[in-house]
């Protein structure tokens, strides 16, 4: 056998062995291993139709801010009054404006009784401390028909002596009360203004300061004071404080207004209202002040409850910026303005006068007399100048004591007071 035939016969005896190694087609194992068991569905496995999915929601979007409101356009005196009455939440506001003696105007926001009666210029308000204004006009009546003289001893008036034992024994007088230097000791507002408890209480040497009377050491804004100060010149004169002013002045002058309720037309009170809208004092209350059984028999209401409208509290403004003229007649002697005006304690802001305060730098004006008042919830503001013959009055109750501003009650009224002013002054 040739080489070439030896060669061909291995190659296909090689093939045949590999060919019986590996089987046909190459597969190790051609035995199909057995199937997994089928597992039982689960009861509460869905086994039909899926659970419908929550379709997606847009993302929350933010509130687009606010328009901010218009600053208001403020043109009038109503305007002023208007927009001060919103800013601070007043229940009601009355403004009574007068210019060179005569009435310029009245202006009335809000409610005289909350949601129910509308404000007019005729409603009265309990108007706090401009009370003492009033008083310290009352006196110079009694001294002018010579009941009372400003610097004598209020012993002769009340029977029993009355003295500052913790200053060489000095004696009081009306002038050291009207100035707030009487060094009497201003008690609660709760402790009785009877007459026999307020005797008591001015014959205890306890109840002084130990600093002499009259002095500006001594001075001590006193509600309590101005109180007795009231019982005193009804024990002076027999007489009650409410009959001299409307024999004097009120009947000369059309003026509907009262410490006490017995001659007041009582519908026309307001509510005291608190800056959150509730009743701090009730009309009945109010009503119920009647005057005691004989003169001086009770002082409650001379230091903060005279009844007025802004309008009649005006009109008293416009007699003591005239001097004393009122409709050209001559109804207070110039003399007794003089004095109400005369400056006794001077401080860095303003001067205390007999009842009145002084300012020569207030609202734009040089020479400004004036009080405020705050009872109650009610924020109140008299004020007249006596070179040009313009006064303005605010009553407010309700009204929010501390506003954005900060500015305390002045708030209340202080933007109509001096825009009230300028005003006035564009119009010479």
């Amino acid at each position: 056998m040739n080489k070439k035939l030896l060669t061909r016969v291995k190659c296909l005896l090689l093939a045949c062995i590999l060919l019986l190694c590996t089987g046909c087609g190459g597969q190790k194992n051609t035995q199909t291993p057995p199937a997994e068991e089928e597992k039982p569905a689960v009861e509460t496995e869905q086994t039909t139709t899926p659970e419908p999915q929550p379709e997606p929601q847009p993302e929350p979007q933010p509130e687009p801010e606010p328009e901010p409101e218009p600053e208001p356009v403020i043109e009038t005196i109503q305007d002023q009054v208007n927009a001060t009455g919103k800013k601070v939440g007043a229940v009601g506001i009355q403004v009574a404006v007068v210019k060179g003696g005569e009435l310029y105007g009245t202006y009335n926001y809000g409610w005289a009784k909350k949601d129910e009666v509308e404000l007019t210029e005729d409603h009265m308000f309990t108007v706090a401390s401009i009370s003492k204004v009033i008083l310290s006009l009352a006196t110079q009546l009694m001294r002018e028909e010579g009941y009372i003289d400003l610097d004598a001893d209020i012993s002769e008036y009340w029977g029993v002596e009355i003295k500052n034992e913790k200053w060489n024994n000095e004696p009081i007088t009306i002038r050291d009360i009207l100035t707030h230097t009487s060094t009497i000791n201003d008690p609660d507002a709760d402790r009785s203004r009877a007459y026999d408890a307020v005797k008591e209480y001015l014959t205890n040497p306890r109840n002084y300061l130990k600093k002499e009377p009259g002095s500006a050491a001594a001075f001590k804004y006193n509600n309590y004071a101005y109180d007795m100060l009231g019982m005193t010149l009804e024990l002076a004169s027999q007489r009650y404080v409410d009959d001299v002013m409307q024999e004097r002045l009120f009947d000369a002058m059309d003026i509907h207004a009262g410490y006490f309720s017995d001659n007041l037309d009582t519908s026309l009170f307001t509510p005291l209202y608190s800056d959150r809208g509730y009743v701090n004092m009730t009309v009945n209350t109010q009503a119920g002040a009647t005057r005691g059984e004989f003169p001086g028999a009770d002082g409650i209401n001379f230091c903060g409850r005279f009844k007025s409208s802004a309008k009649d509290l005006a009109k008293l403004a416009s007699l003591m910026a005239c001097d004393g003229v009122y409709n050209g007649q001559q109804l207070v002697p110039a003399e007794s303005i003089a004095m109400m005006e005369e400056p006794h304690v001077k401080f860095t802001n303003y001067e205390q006068c007999l009842g009145l305060r002084h300012r020569t730098n207030l609202y734009g004006r040089d020479n400004l007399y004036y009080h405020t008042g705050n009872i109650y919830g009610n924020y109140t503001f008299i004020s007249y100048d006596p070179d040009t013959g313009d006064a303005v009055v605010v009553l407010t109750t309700g009204a929010d004591p501390t506003p954005k501003d900060s500015r305390g009650y002045i708030a209340a009224y202080g933007e109509i007071v001096g825009f009230a002013y300028k005003y006035l002054a564009k119009l010479d």
